[in-house]
C-alpha cells in the first residue's frame, strides 16, 4: 500500500512539473504574439526584432511539443478511426476529413453574412446557442466579419470517440490553412483587419473543429485555437468494450478503465514532449550564449 501510495505521489508530482513547464512553454508564444506582428516606427521595429530574438528559443520548443503531442493524438486516433470504419462506413477518416472542409466552407460562409438561419442545420443543439450569440453579436453592433479567400492546406483527425450509443460518438479535426479576415459596417467600410500582421487581412487558420454524432451526421460541436483535444482528452473505442461487455455496471468499469490507461500514456509522452520541448529551448539560449561570448572575446581581442 505504501509503494503504491509512493508510486501516486511521484506521478502527480511529474504531473505538476509537466503543467508547469508546459505552461511557461504556451505563456511565451502569447508573449511572442506583439513581435511577430510588429510595430510602427523604426524603433518600434528594432524592440519587436530583438524580442522575437529573446522568446525565439521559447518559441521552437513549444513548436515541437505541439508537434509531438499532436502526432501521438493522430497515432491514437487513427487505431479508433480503423476499427470503427470496420463497423461503420461514416467513421471513414476521408469522409470525416472531407465532411470537416465542407461544414468549415459552409460555416464560414453564413458566418461572413450574419445568417442565422443558414448555419442552423449544421450546428449540434449543445453549440448552437453559443454560436448563434457571436452572430447576434456582430449583427447588434452593426457590424458584419467577413472571411474570404479561404485556403485549406490540412484536416488531421486528432481525437475520436467511439460509443455503443451513436449520439455520443465525437471527433476533433484540426485544421490548418489561410484565409482573409475582416470587419466591415453596415455601410460596408473596412473597421478594421484582423490578419496576423498590422494592417493586413490575410491570417493563418490553426483550429480545432469538433464534431458529435447525430444519426449518419456530423454536427458541428465546437470550435477553438487551444489544444485541449490533444493534451488533455483521449480517444476511446468504447463500441468494442460494449461488444465484450453485456451488463451496464461491467461495461461502465471498463470504460473507465481504458480511459485512464489512455490518459496514463498520454502522460507519460506529455513528459517526453515537454522534455524535448524544453531541452530545444534551453540548447537556444546556450548557443545565444555562446555566440554573446564568442562576440565579447572578439571585441575586446
Amino acid at each position: 500500500m505504501k509503494r503504491q501510495t509512493k508510486m501516486i505521489t511521484a506521478s502527480l508530482s511529474l504531473e505538476r512539473v509537466s503543467s508547469a513547464i508546459t505552461a511557461l512553454i504556451y505563456g511565451s508564444v502569447f508573449i511572442a504574439t506583439p513581435a511577430l506582428a510588429g510595430a510602427g516606427g523604426s524603433k518600434g521595429a528594432d524592440i519587436s526584432i530583438w524580442l522575437f530574438l529573446l522568446l525565439l528559443p521559447l518559441m521552437v520548443g513549444y513548436g515541437a511539443y505541439h508537434a509531438l503531442m499532436k502526432r501521438y493524438a493522430k497515432r491514437v486516433a487513427d487505431k479508433v478511426l480503423r476499427k470503427s470504419a470496420e463497423r461503420d462506413p461514416v467513421w471513414a477518416p476521408d469522409h470525416l476529413k472531407q465532411h470537416t472542409r465542407n461544414v468549415f466552407i459552409k460555416i464560414q460562409g453564413f458566418w461572413s453574412v450574419n445568417d442565422l438561419e443558414g448555419c442552423r442545420p449544421y450546428l449540434h443543439p449543445d453549440y448552437r446557442t453559443e454560436f448563434e450569440g457571436l452572430i447576434q453579436s456582430n449583427i447588434s453592433a452593426g457590424e458584419v466579419n467577413r472571411v474570404s479567400s479561404i485556403s485549406l492546406q490540412k484536416v488531421e483527425i486528432v481525437l475520436a470517440k467511439d460509443y455503443a450509443d451513436h449520439d455520443q460518438d465525437m471527433f476533433v479535426a484540426y485544421v490548418t490553412g489561410t484565409m482573409h479576415d475582416a470587419v466591415y459596417n453596415e455601410q460596408d467600410e473596412l473597421v478594421r483587419t484582423q490578419g496576423d500582421s498590422k494592417e493586413e487581412v490575410e491570417r493563418q487558420i490553426d483550429e480545432y473543429w469538433r464534431f458529435q454524432r447525430s444519426g449518419d451526421d456530423w454536427l458541428l460541436r465546437g470550435i477553438s485555437e487551444t489544444d485541449e483535444a490533444i493534451d488533455e482528452e483521449v480517444s476511446l473505442d468504447a463500441e468494442t468494450l460494449a461488444e465484450q461487455h453485456t451488463y451496464s455496471p461491467g461495461l461502465d468499469t471498463a470504460i473507465q478503465r481504458a480511459e485512464e490507461e489512455q490518459q496514463q500514456s498520454q502522460s507519460r509522452f506529455r513528459t517526453i514532449a515537454i522534455i524535448v520541448g524544453l531541452g530545444l529551448a534551453l540548447a537556444g539560449y546556450f548557443l545565444y550564449f555562446m555566440l554573446f561570448r564568442e562576440t565579447l572575446r572578439f571585441l575586446l581581442s
